[in-house]
């Protein structure tokens, strides 16, 4: 039962952004074990002041950041109101199923966070499944404030 993952590189390319980092994952190809056993590990790397948009996350997992410091906003699915805290080596992050989360390396050196978790029916076996909520590749990138508010039940504020 081989599950060490620090001992073997991520191996898929989620998202990458020149400049700003990344998001990889090790696929069930190389752990058979992830998909076997619900699980899904994959990890967040952003370079010195990079910043990963908001994120809407479909599983419950822990983070365990390896290297840097890094600034995250969450906002839980029971409360609207965002929490900011900061995050550095050694330190643990659980996000709850349907969290909303953004990250902010504001450090010199790079930010490392991997996530493993469970999922539950997600699209592919031994991923995490979820999408951005802003930027150039954000589910909701072109609908106007007014209709996000009210098809999420927010304020105009809260959707802006």
């Amino acid at each position: 039962m081989d599950l060490i993952l620090a001992s073997k590189k991520a191996d898929k390319t989620m998202m990458e952004v020149e400049g700003v980092g990344g998001y990889y994952g090790w696929s069930n190809s190389q752990f058979p074990l992830l998909s076997q056993k619900k699980l899904a590990a994959g990890l967040l790397l952003l370079h010195p002041h990079g910043f990963s948009q908001p994120y809407y996350s479909v599983s419950s997992k822990i983070g365990y950041v390896c290297e840097g410091e890094c600034i995250v906003g969450l906002i839980s699915p029971e409360d609207s109101k965002e929490e900011v805290i900061k995050l550095q080596k050694g330190d643990a992050l659980p996000l709850t199923l349907k969290t909303v989360s953004w990250w902010y390396n504001d450090g010199d050196s790079e930010f490392k966070i991997i996530f493993l978790g469970e999922y539950d029916d997600e699209y592919t076996p031994g991923e995490y499944c979820g999408f951005c909520l802003a930027g150039f590749i954000g589910t909701l990138n072109g609908f106007s404030n007014e209709f996000i508010a009210k098809s999420f039940h927010m304020t105009k504020t809260e959707s802006e």
